[in-house]
């Protein structure tokens, strides 16, 4: 057979098969049976010379080159980058350098991307003499890498094995190796013997198009409770509130002011520094070495001094900062935290830290303050501000990036590098910074395609390194150009600085580096003219007997004229976006007056949201552009009148995103992405109901279903202005209706699930040891315990893990009718779009994460049918509180007992389809019950079929006892898939710091 591959250096020269020898150096992407042919060469060559390459003298380095580089070639990825020749940053494959340092892995040594540069999934390699089954070392290397870049698998091998590790929660030194694996380990025999797994699973078309994530369903892996922002947020508070307890027990004198100062920018140092190791620039275990004798605080902050003169940054200015020098810290603490940082103990492999963990971490981070009591002792606390808005949230970063590239992607398409210089771009409440750094991360992406474009073309370019990047000069000067923000809080001004000047060193090593310091050239900006702390809705005209300069609750006026003084002799800001606060927890009578009589376009209370809109259209420049995520309260509410009428007639609505249905985690608030334009003269405003963003993306286009275009004129027709989206009043019409068919009479009767245990009522120790539950039937007060799990739509699954005692001693307990008999169970969890609800009529006594139900003259089937309608579940997820949380949706039983289940028929006609119901129901309990037991594939497929067609012939009668019309059976279905959507794609949308802190 002939082979149509370009071949380079033949990469064994020493062995010579009788087959044609296949380089690693592919020029060509090999096809499926070209493929088969090269790996089973690979795994003949490993075999034959399994002792030599098992020999502790054969080389990781040379595996990479003799047989992994190769077999990832063969699946199609361009390893060697000979294909596509593409620059650093857009390489399929990343390929660490082989020597290591000391023996440490720097980095994973392959990381596979999509199109845009973004990791996929890590390979990690050992060489074969190392038992990769038994290295607990290599597993939590290899999950350290994939847990901090969010992945949910990667890979590793030593060719002889090929270990596929779900890396979805925090690595721990205690695993044991192999308990982390996704699969079965493989072995090199399965390369050929499994060959068409290996190739439908980790080809770059396979990949590309979403193998891992069917690979990571198949084998239930999804994103745990243990994200990596999370874990660094507990981490980082761990910190602060150790340093802060120390500092404030020796430093007797600090005051609280100063201590928070204090203890924020020694972490944010040490963080920076570590880091700057990861990605070495910093010597490797630089601050793990200044705990090796001595006052281990003041070895580290000679370490800071040493990164002042080097990078000449803010974050290391000492002239504003005459404090952290002369802190005490017991060495003790300071151990503690370094040796954190540093494997076995951390959890994360700085090297591949993204910037947006940082970001999402240090935003909640910014919720709590450290106090400090009569005593002088220490303590951190969540800000009252905070703990009455419930908590901060991080904006995820795919919502960034859409506003981000519907704005500022617009404004500098086909621009170039000097016209985009004088872009202006701005976010009046920053908070850690998400919304400055995608704006960044985006004018560095559109430079370096702008210059490789250039270069191409044959141009002379001074602005790219020598492996394709952009220069530090040129990061620079975008940064210090283009970014602007301003914040309220001070530390939320320092993380934002932090987590910029950190992309902006991305790229770099130390050699660069030192380069710079040759030529007398500031590493890093200092940002403080960029990003100030302020308050961008009180300016300085409010009076100076009214500032209040305590720590936690100072006014922090703000002039925008004085403080960006060019940018508005130029004409102001070309784009202002983020997410504002939201509402004015607390506000005395002097700034409520003070706001009222600012902003003019106010009417009732004010909320921060309007506050922020109308701020934001003064600070724009005319054509500029303005997009924020908000409640989509201002389309309709009366408060948001005038403004309404100022967007529409002064400014120019370009689109609206309407969110369906709740996207904020915990916040009960509907959201909307409001995009204007100053001056546009636009009729019409585009209304997007649905957006298909991939996280990942860092296209332009995304995939857009515009509803329809509003008519401006039409709008301004109704005396209140309101933009009226369609949906959500269709949604109450039709739940109105349904609600209107409720049952006069009490047709059911219900109760929750057994709760055993309460502080009121039993002891801490009788609680922590579940004295009341057992694996066995201790006496004849003990029964089997179900919950939520045990119920599924149409089935009851009748296995039990646990006995539990049902008498007195219950702190809450149903009465015995509900635990025996046939009754109605429904799960507090529902499904997607509805709930979840069978039939049973075994004993067993189920837990508070059910709902009992039982019809009262009323056929239970036919309740059954109901309950599990679309119809119920449509009215479940659109009008009941805990249904309409769109993250963590529940059932109460309070929503059950408000449900409109229908028993009073007008005719006959309806009586019949209740009984046609009950029969379809009947019908289904049997087909649940047989696709259990079955284990024939082919055989469960049809079954599914049935019960699939059965269940929409249900609906379809349900629809026709509550005289559902066409047009309100459609709206219900796009809901239902609407719900499936948003329950897989759609991630919570949370607020951000600067919600609470203005």
């Amino acid at each position: 057979m002939s082979f149509r591959f370009i071949f380079e250096l033949p990469i064994e020269p020493q062995y010579n098969l009788n087959k044609k020898n296949m380089s690693n150096y592919l020029k060509e992407i090999p096809t499926r049976a070209e493929a088969k042919i090269g790996i089973e060469e690979r795994v003949e060559v490993f075999r034959n010379r399994i002792t030599e390459i098992k020999h502790h003298t054969y080389l990781e380095a040379t595996l990479r080159q003799e047989f992994l580089d190769t077999f990832f070639s063969y699946l199609g990825w361009d390893v060697n980058n000979n294909i596509k020749n593409s620059v650093s940053q857009y390489r399929e494959v990343r390929i660490e350098a082989s020597q290591k340092q000391e023996g440490k892995t720097k980095r994973a040594d392959y990381a596979f991307n999509d199109e845009s540069g973004n990791v996929l999934f890590y390979v990690e390699a050992k060489a074969p003499h190392i038992n990769i089954k038994e290295s607990k070392e290599s597993a939590l290397q290899l999950r350290r890498y994939g847990f901090t870049k969010e992945l949910k698998i990667s890979v590793l091998t030593d060719f002889e094995e090929f270990m596929i590790y779900n890396c979805t929660s925090k690595p721990k030194a205690i695993e044991k190796p192999m308990s982390w694996l996704a699969t079965k380990p493989y072995g090199y025999e399965d390369y050929v013997n499994q060959f068409d797994f290996f190739y439908d699973t980790f080809s770059k078309d396979a990949v590309w198009n979403g193998s891992l994530e069917k690979l990571a369903e198949k084998f239930k892996i999804k994103k745990g409770t243990e994200q990596v922002d999370k874990v660094f947020l507990d981490d980082i508070e761990k910190w602060r509130k150790r340093l802060a307890v120390n500092i404030a027990h020796i430093n007797k004198r600090i005051t609280e002011e100063e201590l928070n100062f204090v203890v924020q920018h020694i972490l944010n140092r040490i963080i920076f520094l570590r880091i700057a190791e990861g990605r070495s620039i910093e010597p490797s275990e630089n601050l793990l070495q200044c705990l090796s004798s001595g006052n281990y605080y003041q070895n580290i902050f000679s370490l800071f001094k040493q990164a002042d003169e080097k990078y000449n940054s803010g974050l290391f200015d000492f002239k504003k900062d005459n404090l952290s020098e002369n802190i005490k810290i017991e060495n003790k603490i300071v151990k503690d935290i370094i040796e954190e940082l540093y494997p076995p103990i951390s959890h994360y492999s700085f090297e591949e830290m993204p910037i947006e963990v940082l970001g999402s971490a240090y935003e909640r981070f910014l919720g709590n303050v450290i106090y400090l009591k009569k005593s002088h002792e220490a303590d951190v606390k969540e800000k009252p501000l905070v703990k009455k808005a419930g908590g901060v949230f991080y904006t995820p970063v795919y919502i960034v990036d859409y506003i981000c590239r519907n704005t500022i992607g617009k404004l500098i398409y086909g621009k170039t590098p000097k016209e985009i210089s004088k872009l202006k771009i701005l976010d009046p409440a920053c908070g850690s910074g998400s919304f400055l750094l995608g704006a960044y991360k985006l004018l560095l992406k559109y430079h370096l395609d702008y210059y490789i474009e250039s270069l191409k073309n044959g141009n002379k370019v001074t602005e790219l390194t020598p492996t394709g990047e952009l220069t530090t000069s040129i990061k620079k000067q975008i940064l210090l150009n283009n970014i602007f923000g301003v914040d309220i809080d001070y530390n939320a001004v320092e993380i934002t600085k932090l987590s910029l000047l950190l992309k902006c060193m991305e790229g770099e090593t130390n050699a660069s580096i030192t380069q710079i310091k040759l030529f007398h050239e500031r590493v890093l900006p200092t940002l403080d003219s960029n990003i100030k702390r302020g308050n961008s809705l009180v300016s300085t005209d409010f009076g100076d007997d009214k500032f209040n300069f305590g720590f936690e609750n100072d006014l922090h006026p703000f002039c925008w004229e004085d403080e960006f003084e060019v940018i508005f002799k130029n004409g102001r800001f070309d784009v202002v976006i983020g997410n504002p606060p939201y509402v004015m927890t607390e506000i005395d009578e002097e700034q409520k007056k003070y706001l009222i009589n600012r902003y003019k376009l106010q009417e009732g209370k004010p909320d921060l949201y309007r506050l922020f809109i109308e701020q934001a259209h003064n600070l724009l420049k005319n054509g500029g552009l303005f997009s924020f995520i908000i409640p989509n309260s201002i389309l309709t509410i009366p408060a948001c009148k005038s403004l309404r009428y100022y967007l529409l007639n002064e400014v120019g609505i370009d689109e609206i995103v309407n969110f369906w249905g709740q996207v904020f985690y915990k916040v009960s608030t509907n959201s909307i992405i409001l995009t204007t334009q100053l001056g546009l003269n636009k009729p019409t405003i585009n209304l997007i109901n649905d957006i298909s963003i991939k996280p990942s993306s860092e296209t332009l286009n995304e995939s857009k279903s515009i509803i329809k275009l509003l008519i401006k004129e039409d709008i301004l027709k109704d005396e209140n202005y309101k933009i009226n989206i369609g949906s959500e009043n269709k949604i109450d019409e039709l739940n109105k209706k349904i609600l209107s068919q409720k049952s006069k009479e009490k047709i059911c009767e219900y109760t929750l699930g057994m709760q055993v245990y309460h502080n009121t009522m039993h002891k801490q120790s009788e609680i922590k040891n579940r004295i009341y539950h057992s694996t066995s039937k201790k006496n004849n007060t003990f029964f089997y315990e179900s919950g939520g799990s045990n119920v599924k739509r149409y089935y009851f699954k009748d296995e039990f893990d646990e006995f539990v005692s049902y008498g007195k001693w219950c702190y809450n307990k149903p009465d015995w009718k509900y635990c025996s008999g046939e009754r109605i169970l429904i799960r507090e969890i529902p499904a997607k779009g509805v709930l979840n609800c069978c039939l049973t009529n075994s004993t067993h006594i189920p837990n508070k994460a059910v709902i009992i139900l039982m019809g009262n003259k009323i056929s239970n089937k036919y309740l059954l049918g109901l309950l599990n309608s679309k119809l119920i579940g449509f009215y479940v997820f659109n009008s009941t509180e805990k249904g309409k949380q769109r993250l963590f949706p529940r059932i109460s039983l309070k929503s059950i007992k408000t449900l409109p289940l229908k028993k009073d028929f007008k005719n006959n006609k309806e009586k019949n389809i209740q009984d046609e119901i009950v029969k379809q129901v009947e019908l289904l309990l049997k087909l649940n019950k047989e696709l259990v037991k079955e284990t024939f594939h082919p055989k469960m497929e049809e079954i599914k079929r049935m019960i699939k067609h059965i269940e929409k012939s249900v609906d379809e009668k349900v629809y026709r006892l509550y005289d559902i019309s066409i047009e309100e059976q459609e709206l219900i279905e796009e809901c239902f898939k609407n719900e499936q959507k948003n329950s897989s794609v759609l991630l919570p949308l949370p607020v951000q710091i600067s919600d609470i802190l203005n």
